[in-house]
């Protein structure tokens, strides 16, 4: 380490960057529907979903009890081919993220990083943050964290 790069990184050693939280937001817009979990098992597992489970030693009443979970918002099948009019993941979570700003009282100029967390990019290639970022016209810094779901975060 030469003597520039001692002094760069002396200044940052143990210090935290402060980090706020200052709205959160829901967005469930027109054009996606409300599955139960038994209608997210009858799609993974089939018509005799009960029985599969069981097989498996799978849990059906799992989400419920451990995470509260009953019900999801679909707006599209990961990994298929999304037509122009199909409502993605980008679209709940840009609709979120306005009505987070809205009740931060923030505009698109005072993000000062975007991070966006998901499995179910609608896209490939592009990173959902930067598109996100592009949305709703933040110019900050913005990435995806890749992880099991958004609780990585």
């Amino acid at each position: 380490m030469d003597d520039r790069s001692a002094r760069v990184g002396s200044g940052m050693q143990g210090r935290v960057l402060p980090v706020r939280i200052t709205g959160c937001g829901i967005g469930f817009p027109k054009g996606g529907r409300w599955v139960e979990n038994d209608d997210v098992h009858a799609l993974r597992f089939g018509p005799d979903w009960r029985a599969v489970m069981a097989k498996q030693g799978a849990d059906p009443g799992y989400y419920e009890a451990k995470l509260g979970v009953r019900r999801r918002y679909w707006v599209s099948t990961p990994g298929m081919e999304n037509s122009p009019e199909s409502l993605t993941t980008m679209d709940l979570v840009a609709a979120a993220s306005t009505d987070a700003m809205a009740n931060a009282g923030i505009k698109a100029s005072d993000v000062d990083a975007l991070i966006a967390v998901t499995i179910t990019s609608p896209f490939y290639t592009t990173a959902v943050g930067a598109r996100l970022a592009h949305v709703l016209g933040v110019q900050a810094p913005a990435f995806d964290l890749r992880t099991g779901c958004a609780t990585g975060i």
